[in-house]
Formats: C-alpha cells, sequence, structure tokens
C-alpha cells in the first residue's frame, strides 16, 4: 500500500507542457492573492478565509502542473494535500458557526 502510494505521488504530471498555461496560471493565482492581501490592508481587516483557496490553486498547480525532480515533487503533493484538507475543515467550520 505505501509503495503504491509514493507512486501515484511520485508519477510525472499528464497535463500539457504548454508554458501558455503553466505560467499564465501561475500569474492569474498570485494576482488574486495580491489582490487578497491589497484590499486586507486597504480595509484592514485580515481573513484568512479569503487565503485558503488561492493558496490551495497555488499549491496544486505548482505540486501538479510543473516538472520537479521525485523528491520534491513527493514534498510538494504531500503538502498541497495536507493544504486542499486543511482548506475544506477550515471552510466547512467557518460556515458551520
Amino acid at each position: 500500500m505505501k509503495d503504491r502510494i509514493i507512486k501515484s505521488l511520485s508519477e510525472e504530471t499528464k497535463i500539457s507542457k504548454n508554458s501558455y498555461f503553466k505560467y499564465g496560471f501561475l500569474i492569474i493565482i498570485l494576482i488574486l492573492i495580491g489582490i487578497n492581501l491589497f484590499v486586507s490592508v486597504t480595509y484592514n481587516k485580515f481573513d484568512l478565509i479569503s487565503y485558503v483557496v488561492p493558496i490551495m490553486l497555488l499549491l496544486n498547480h505548482i505540486a501538479f502542473g510543473f516538472t520537479l525532480t521525485k523528491k520534491l515533487r513527493v514534498l510538494l503533493r504531500i503538502i498541497a494535500w495536507s493544504w486542499v484538507v486543511f482548506g475544506f475543515l477550515y471552510i466547512l467550520q467557518q460556515f458551520l458557526e
């Protein structure tokens, strides 16, 4: 079971190797995070829930969209999936309050 999990986490991505998609979407995500930061500073209101989804998108895009070394790929995919679980639980907790 452990070998199967490691194999699935270390597989090469099957996403198009088109650099317009990879870097264009990365720029869009970073702009979204920048807008959130600008609004937080401007209105002096920091709300973590507005950063959960953009960071989730960023981590998943880097982990699954770029060609990385095997160890780094496994590490980033574990971090990305952990953030997805954290984000889901955090958003669920916020909406149930």
